[in-house]
Formats: structure tokens, C-alpha cells, sequence
């Protein structure tokens, strides 16, 4: 079969083909239709969610999708003396310092807005509190009366 090209001068009428040399009526368009449609979305998308996760990454976000506002990054467990160590500094009035990141656990003493203190490099998780406007499960590992005790990290800033 032998299939040639008709090529029409910009702004001219089309130019009618055999059917026979080109693909069923429709299939090409539906594909361009398609792939414009999928690239509107992508773009869409994109414009509408870059802006909401840099903001939820960001340290002015605030509610559930927001990062906690605690020293820094997360750990399941922490050592007893910890190798890293950063300075932090109350946020709240009258914050409970407990022997363990629990409710349940002694309270020693009680910090207050402004007050700095040595922390670990990373934030505990321990019991569900809520504390300084925040429901969290992260605590602040910090030397208090010196000994390494247990704080919500809502309630501190670095």
C-alpha cells in the first residue's frame, strides 16, 4: 500500500485523506486529548500541593500536618548521656519535668517561658500528651537539676 503525505499552506482548508492510510477516526485525537488533559492535571496538581507541603514543612505551619515544634529530629529511644546536645528554650509556663516521657511518671520540677535549658539532639517518643496547645507524643530529653529528664517537646523551641 502505498501511503503519501498531502501538506497544505498555513491557514488553508484541510485537505481530505484515504482512511484506509491513516488510523481509525478518533484514536490520534483521543490520545492528544488525553495526554493535554493528563499534563493540565499534573500541572494543576503540582501548583496546588508544592506550595501546601513547603508550608507544612515549613516552621510557621501550625495543626495536625504540621512539624512538631520540638528541638529537632525524632528517635524511638535515647541514651542516657547523649553524644549531641543543643540549647533549648521554654515556651510555656509551669511545663512538668517527669523521670519518663510518660504521664504516669514522677514529676521533679516544672519549667518556665524563657528559661534555657541542655537538650538532646532528638526528641523521644513516649506517652500522648497535650501540652502548650499541642497533642503529641514527642518529648524533649533534657538536663534538669542535674539529671536527664523527660519534657514535652511542644512546649520548647531550639
Amino acid at each position: 500500500m502505498k501511503i503519501s503525505a498531502v501538506v497544505a499552506p498555513l491557514g488553508a482548508a484541510p485537505v481530505p485523506t484515504s482512511r484506509a492510510a491513516s488510523a481509525p477516526a478518533g484514536n490520534s485525537m483521543n490520545r492528544v486529548r488525553t495526554t493535554v488533559v493528563a499534563g493540565a492535571l499534573i500541572a494543576v496538581l503540582s501548583a496546588v500541593l508544592s506550595p501546601a507541603l513547603a508550608y507544612a514543612a515549613s516552621d510557621q505551619a501550625t495543626g495536625p500536618m504540621a512539624p512538631q515544634r520540638s528541638a529537632v529530629t525524632s528517635i524511638q529511644s535515647q541514651e542516657a548521656n547523649p553524644a549531641c546536645t543543643e540549647t533549648v528554650r521554654a515556651t510555656g509556663n509551669g511545663v512538668r519535668v517527669r523521670t519518663a516521657p510518660n504521664l504516669s511518671a514522677t514529676v521533679v520540677g516544672e519549667t518556665y517561658r524563657g528559661q534555657t535549658f541542655t537538650a538532646g539532639c532528638y526528641t523521644v517518643q513516649g506517652a500522648k500528651y497535650t501540652a502548650c496547645g499541642f497533642t503529641e507524643v514527642w518529648w524533649v530529653y533534657m538536663k534538669f537539676a542535674g539529671a536527664w529528664r523527660y519534657s514535652p517537646a511542644a512546649c520548647y523551641t531550639p
